[in-house]
């Protein structure tokens, strides 16, 4: 496995073995927004849009140029959850770290501009 990292980025890279009896690949189907956005989730996770972890994605409206997507999501207080979307059009990936604020599912979003927290 390969560790590729950009700032708080981090992006893990399976290394191809040739003629492996145990190659396995994994996808992930999303729908995407009309602004091109989808939401990936916890790209670490084999299941990374698990509706007991998201059970709200939506689309952001046009109000708000920077959101790219919009999403619920649950855990425990203070975890740290990574999560990706990435653009049909350009295959732009961004990936947010968010800590969490409370046990309760609450809704956070994902923006171009990487200044906004």
């Amino acid at each position: 496995i390969i560790q590729l990292k950009k700032g708080d980025n981090e992006i893990l890279v399976p290394l191809p073995v040739a003629n492996d009896p145990f190659d396995t690949k994994l996808y992930t189907i999303t729908p995407f927004c009309l602004n091109g956005w989808g939401l990936l989730g916890e790209l670490t996770k084999y299941v990374s849009l698990s509706t007991k972890r998201f059970n709200s994605v939506s689309c952001c409206d046009d109000e708000n140029a920077d959101c790219v997507v919009r999403f619920r999501v649950g855990g425990t207080k203070n975890e740290i959850v990574k999560v990706a979307a990435v653009n049909a059009f350009s295959g732009r990936l961004i990936v947010k770290t968010i800590k969490l604020r409370n046990n309760d599912r609450e809704m956070y979003f994902i923006s171009t501009d990487p200044t906004f927290d």
